[in-house]
């Protein structure tokens, strides 16, 4: 299959800086069973943006029973900025690899063990590294459903303007870290499931402890509550740092073809609660109409409005 878009951002009165266009193709190829390949090239374009404005991709997967292999290279120019979306870095370049092995053993009661290493590294255009990761770990599935992960990662970060933790200043300068968590999840297809993960190692001058939960529980044919917990404790030479996370999600279905959605989440260190409201009709096959309200409001001691939008986004599928 291969794909275009083109999209077109404008203000109504004068030109600002998040005008702009963005275009771009991408292709996924299959020349046999278990290989993958697939690929994009985009661009952007903005009155207020003059340097290199061009990402692209090109990566491979294999996997059979047995294996399950894939490498990607990414390219971002620090001017590529989409007007419309996001994306996380730019002036970077990416690469990426990973090799797992499955093993199915169902006499021991296993359905699926499946460990695996995998390789990140993020390189600057100028050709400094900015991060590495070798991550190593494996993943275990029970003839219940429930899933157990076990994973261990040496990093490598390079901070290139100082911030804060807590008390603590975090200078420019390059930072190695060792991680190792652990998560065990029931099964999914349950009307309740829940999940719970530990993890710790060393952070930047300290160490993180952290702790975190989930559940997911389905109430019927058309009601859904999901709620999440993230603690962390962090522990550096000038002091002590705990944040917390909470998260709560509700989806509602009036009928086949009509939902309502609600997502909250409350972040302690930066007393900020992001709100999500989505209003989906599937008016066509494929076809949708979505209206979403996204709200993040300031508590504390002066509560404001810090942004709230309205969006609406209509898709039809044409079939010839």
């Amino acid at each position: 299959d291969i794909g275009a878009m083109f999209i077109d951002r404008s203000a109504m009165a004068g030109v600002g800086a998040n005008d702009g266009r963005s275009y771009g193709v991408d292709a996924n190829l299959s020349p046999r069973a278990g290989l993958r390949l697939n690929g994009y090239f985009a661009a952007t374009e903005s009155p207020t943006v003059e340097e290199d404005a061009r990402a692209w991709r090109l990566g491979a997967a294999y996997r059979d029973r047995r294996w399950n292999v894939s490498a990607l290279y990414r390219r971002f120019g620090e001017g590529f900025r989409p007007p419309v979306g996001f994306v996380r870095r730019t002036d970077i370049e990416h690469l990426y690899g990973t090799v797992g092995i499955l093993r199915y053993a169902p006499e021991q009661g296993l359905q699926e063990i499946q460990p695996y290493l995998e390789y990140d590294r993020f390189n600057d255009l100028s050709g400094r590294l900015v991060t590495e990761a070798t991550t190593g770990g494996v993943g275990i599935t029970f003839m219940s459903g429930a899933i157990l992960t076990a994973t261990a990662v040496d990093r490598f970060e390079y901070v290139d303007a100082p911030f804060s933790v807590g008390e603590q200043a975090i200078s420019v300068g390059g930072y190695d870290f060792r991680e190792a968590s652990i998560e065990y999840a029931s099964s999914a297809g349950r009307p309740f499931s829940a999940s719970v993960r530990l993890g710790g190692g060393t952070f930047f001058s300290g160490e993180r402890r952290s702790v975190g939960a989930g559940f997911r529980w389905i109430l019927g044919h058309q009601l859904a509550l999901q709620g999440s917990a993230d603690f962390n404790r962090i522990e550096v030479p000038g002091g002590l740092s705990n944040s917390s996370v909470y998260q709560g999600r509700i989806k509602y279905a009036l009928s086949t073809r009509a939902f309502a959605a609600l997502n909250v989440q409350y972040n302690e260190v930066t007393q900020q609660m992001v709100t999500y409201a989505r209003f989906n009709v599937i008016h066509g096959p494929l076809s949708d109409l979505f209206i979403v309200l996204t709200e993040r409001r300031q508590l504390g001691s002066t509560p404001s409005v810090l942004d709230r939008t309205i969006t609406a986004k209509i898709t039809r599928l044409l079939s010839f």
